[in-house]
């Protein structure tokens, strides 16, 4: 399981189409993968799209950084969201 790749939307910081990445992982039969893309989700749709495709589980993330210091990476549970999140 690779839970912190990085595509080119991660600005600066990746090179690889969320595609490529996604195909090589099921090259290696890599089971399950997470995209953590920095400071951005716009990939997510196409990566969970062409995870379904090659038969991997997707986990959605981001890597939390700011002025270039790692915060967090967040890594997402399930598709509920929580009352706690959403302040109800």
């Amino acid at each position: 399981m690779f839970l912190n790749c990085h595509s080119y939307h991660s600005l600066r910081y990746g090179t690889i189409s969320i595609k490529e990445l996604v195909e090589q992982a099921g090259h290696f039969n890599i089971k399950t993968l997470a995209l953590t893309d920095i400071n951005t989700i716009t990939g997510i749709y196409d990566f969970y799209k062409l995870c379904q495709n090659h038969n991997i589980k997707p986990i959605v993330g981001v890597e939390i950084r700011v002025q270039d210091e790692l915060y967090y990476i967040c890594l997402a549970k399930n598709q509920k969201v929580s009352e706690r999140s959403t302040g109800f």
